[in-house]
């Protein structure tokens, strides 16, 4: 699972600047990720030291999962 991640690439265009305003403030740390953000990961399972790893998981959304309410139903 993936949060959005700021890249050299972005155009700089008011509506997606508004999004990824909005986007960032739903996250626990307030920010979008940047890739020295996701390099540490990356570099574990890549490397021998995550040899063992399978079958699993990283979420690296900056706490966004965690600051997600359970959809409420009206009963």
């Amino acid at each position: 699972q993936a949060a959005i991640a700021l890249t050299e690439k972005r155009d700089g265009k008011a509506a997606a600047d508004a999004f990824l305003e909005t986007f960032a403030s739903m996250t626990a740390l307030g920010r979008l990720a940047e890739g020295k953000d996701v390099e540490g990961t990356i570099q574990l399972l890549a490397s021998n030291a995550g040899s063992y790893i399978t079958g699993t998981c990283y979420v690296l959304d900056g706490g966004l999962t965690s600051m997600l309410r359970p959809y409420a139903t009206n009963k």
